[in-house]
């Protein structure tokens, strides 16, 4: 007996208003005849239906009945739940949603970009947050407090809904105050405390402004913020204010006087320099950078004190017939054309001569006496030639100059004189008396 035999096929055919054209063919091979009556009594539309919904689940198929067919959209029909359809490849795995595929956040399986908004709120493929139903509002990638006027005095902004401070917009390029959106100045322009400004000295410097030009150095110029430069005649600038300081901080070119006055240092009469206090120079003494010295030119008096002389000369002979000589000193200074010579009076009848402060010569300058200091011990004779005693040639340094008594001293012969500067209005200064 012949095998009856189910064959059934599905034939894809265009949709037309919801239905489809079916045919089917049925093939029974070795089932039993109760089975074959129960296949012959399937109505053909539950058949139909049955193949659908093996369509829908094994994904796209050709007319072949193969997976991942180009084209399937354009074939008319859909890629299984788990699947995508891609033109060039047909049916492929769908990608989930999450930090590999998406820079937004994730709602439904669908990436939602840039992830910023109050009802989708987050980053790197996290679940969308809906802030908008929380009340607040999404700044950056999480919820926060709602940025407005009632927390913000700069300006909230639009992208990411967190406030901005002052500081804040001039490092973003972002301007704006009282919780408003942040806003971006045009060209010529500057934020200045939440207000687009005009970029003019007096909007855009720290220092202060000589016209238009922005003053930073605290000597050129005192002020802050783009104000006016000042100048601070009799104080210093400090912290862009003119404020009257102490004179040895403001003075460091000269010397402060006794009433906290700057000097510049550089006169006799107030000599002195690093802010320190001023001196006046001793007699004789010069103010050469801020330092009292002695100048080559500086004037001095010779003053001879007293002298000793011996009562014989070489050959053991008395000076005079009257036994005691009569002395002078007579001084030769400087060398050359420059040659000054002075003599003392004349003293009468010793060995000891007191000469009580007498001025042998005045306004000699330094020079000429370092330069050459000759020394003669006279007897002075009525009649014949006066008789050179003794000569000596002494070399003097600035230490001699401090109207200290100065001694020359050879044998029995000895000269005791100071030098005084010539402005010294003192005739006979106290003096120790020679021993």
């Amino acid at each position: 007996m012949a095998v009856p035999k189910l064959k059934i096929g599905v034939e894809r055919s265009p949709v037309n208003e919801g239905d489809l054209q079916k045919s089917f063919e049925y093939e029974l091979e070795s089932l039993p005849w109760c089975v074959e009556r129960v296949f012959q009594r399937i109505s053909p539309f539950f058949l139909s239906v049955m193949a659908l919904l093996l369509l829908a689940i094994s994904g796209c198929s050709s007319a072949t009945g193969s997976d991942n067919t180009a084209g399937c959209e354009s074939d008319g029909l859909s890629c299984g739940l788990s699947q995508s359809c891609d033109d060039d490849q047909g049916c492929v795995p769908l990608l989930l949603c999450g930090p590999e595929t998406c820079d937004g956040c994730c709602v439904n399986n669908q990436c939602i970009r840039p992830g910023n908004s109050d009802n989708a709120c987050g980053m790197g493929g996290d679940p969308c947050l809906n802030c908008e139903r929380a009340g607040s509002s999404c700044q950056g990638t999480s919820c926060g407090q709602r940025c407005d006027s009632s927390n913000c005095t700069g300006c909230c902004d639009v992208v990411t809904g967190q406030c901005l401070n002052f500081a804040q917009q001039v490092s973003e390029g972002v301007c704006g105050e009282g919780g408003g959106g942040c806003t971006r100045c045009g060209s010529g322009r500057r934020c200045s405390e939440g207000e687009c400004v005009e970029d003019l000295c007096e909007n855009t410097c720290d220092g202060c402004c000589d016209g238009e030009r922005c003053v930073l150095d605290p000597s050129e110029g005192c002020g802050l913020n783009g104000a006016a430069c000042e100048e601070c005649d009799d104080g210093m600038c400090s912290a862009g204010f003119c404020v009257t300081a102490q004179c040895s901080e403001r003075c460091q070119d000269g010397c402060c006087d006794e009433n906290d006055i700057c000097e510049n240092g550089q006169s006799s009469d107030a000599c002195g320099n690093d802010g320190g206090s001023c001196v006046s120079c001793a007699a004789g003494q010069e103010c050469i950078f801020g330092e009292c010295q002695l100048g080559d030119l500086s004037l001095w008096r010779i003053v001879i004190e007293s002298a000793e002389v011996s009562i014989r000369d070489d050959n053991q002979d008395l000076w005079d017939f009257s036994g005691l000589p009569d002395l002078y000193i007579e001084l030769e200074l400087g060398s050359g054309d420059d040659l000054l010579t002075v003599r003392t009076g004349r003293m009468m009848d010793d060995v000891v001569f007191d000469f009580l402060g007498e001025e042998i010569a005045s306004d000699v300058s330094m020079e000429t006496i370092l330069s050459g200091f000759q020394v003669t011990w006279f007897d002075w004779d009525l009649v014949n030639f006066d008789d050179p005693m003794q000569v000596v040639t002494h070399v003097h340094t600035e230490s001699d100059f401090n109207g200290d008594l100065n001694v020359i001293e050879s044998g029995a012969f000895r000269l005791y004189y100071r030098f005084l500067p010539a402005d010294l209005d003192q005739e006979n200064p106290n003096r120790p008396s020679p021993n």
